[in-house]
């Protein structure tokens, strides 16, 4: 009874949970999962005691009938020889020893008999000795008592004590059905208890977006201005791997710029907080996108006989995005959207400051790649 009561109360509680989770509250939240979790060990109390009380009565009517076939197979009449009373001692001892968690006494006991009586008997053959009656009488007194117990053992009902000192064994079908239902509706109470608390996590780190940011073009693409100055663009790529999720609102930000000095120490340049990068073709993209395909990110752009400069949508005055000829700097960013995060993704960024129009050759010049993040990012 108490299983259903529980059952009943969790099923109700889950149904406010879901209700109330996509409300934002999680008082409700709590108490589905305690009563899961109440219900779990429910269903395996139960196994434990449907195994027990089957396997009890099974084991002891066994033990029964097996009881009675040794007994009735002791047939005391004065005629027997002197040696068939060693082979109903082995029965005997046989009986005990395959129940000796009933009989723990009686089995250790009849073993230790047992063995003396073979070693008597085997010492009178070495000799060629016979054995009288008379010798044997102990022996004779042993086989009547263990018969007249096990005559008791077949006609006693099956009682709570043995019930509780049995194995296990199979489970009906009917009940291997009923107990598999309680295990089917304890766990499905406990996953909608997880996904009511921990849903947004879950959904978050396995069944949302899974964004990777990387260099699109080292090489850069060539390009130009109205003015009519050659130039050339570089590209960040963000790719969802799960695109059948689309990431909502998705930027990519710079979230640390530090350049080298001349002499080789590093000069963090001072940002307030992320800065959002340009999307290609800024002027007929949104702001944020929406990921199924792959997207496209303005890195940044060099102009022949000029600079390397960083496409942002806005210019914080502490944010020097400029890289003048003979300077390198490294720089950290990331894609953040509103339900996925993408890799870090650490550049070096190195201009010498000589311009080519060959892209094997400008690659040379302006060095854009992928390394090892810092330690500390």
């Amino acid at each position: 009874m108490f299983e259903y009561l529980v059952m009943g109360i969790s099923l109700v509680a889950a149904i406010l949970a879901i209700a109330n989770y996509f409300k934002g509250f999680i008082k409700y939240k709590a108490v589905i999962f305690i009563l899961a979790t109440l219900l779990s060990a429910s269903a395996v109390y139960q196994i434990i005691l449907v195994q027990e009380k089957n396997s009890a009565e099974l084991i002891a009517t066994e033990m029964k009938k097996s009881a009675k076939m040794v007994a009735d197979s002791i047939l005391i009449t004065g005629w027997e020889e002197t040696g068939d009373y060693l082979g109903y001692l082995t029965q005997i001892t046989g009986f005990y020893v395959s129940y000796q968690s009933f009989f723990p006494v009686e089995a250790k006991t009849y073993s230790n008999e047992l063995s003396e009586w073979r070693e008597f008997f085997s010492e009178k053959r070495k000799v060629r000795e016979i054995i009288y009656s008379t010798e044997i009488d102990t022996l004779r007194g042993l086989v009547k008592s263990a018969e007249e117990h096990l005559e008791k053992i077949s006609d006693a009902p099956i009682s709570k004590t043995l019930a509780h000192k049995v194995g296990v064994r199979n489970m009906t079908d009917v009940e291997f059905w009923t107990l598999l239902v309680r295990i089917v509706t304890a766990i499905g109470t406990l996953l909608v208890a997880a996904l009511a608390i921990w849903g947004d996590w879950i959904r978050f780190n396995f069944a949302g977006p899974k964004l990777h940011l990387s260099l699109h073009d080292p090489g850069g693409e060539p390009s130009g201005f109205t003015d009519g100055k050659t130039s050339r663009h570089y590209h960040l790529k963000v790719r969802n791997q799960r695109k059948w999720v689309p990431a909502k609102n998705v930027r990519v930000v710079l979230t640390k710029v530090i350049k080298y000095g001349a002499n080789g120490s590093l000069l963090p340049e001072s940002l307030s907080g992320p800065i959002q990068l340009t999307w290609q073709f800024p002027q007929t993209h949104a702001l944020y996108s929406l990921i199924g395909p792959d997207d496209i990110c303005d890195l940044g752009f060099v102009t022949a006989g000029d600079k390397f400069t960083l496409c942002t949508y806005i210019v914080p005055t502490k944010l020097d995005r400029v890289i003048e000829p003979e300077q390198k700097i490294y720089i950290e960013v990331i894609a953040i959207a509103d339900n996925a995060e993408s890799n870090i993704l650490c550049i070096n960024i190195a201009w010498d400051g000589k311009w080519s129009d060959d892209t094997s050759e400008m690659k040379e010049h302006l060095v854009i790649k992928e390394i090892a993040c810092a330690t500390g990012s």
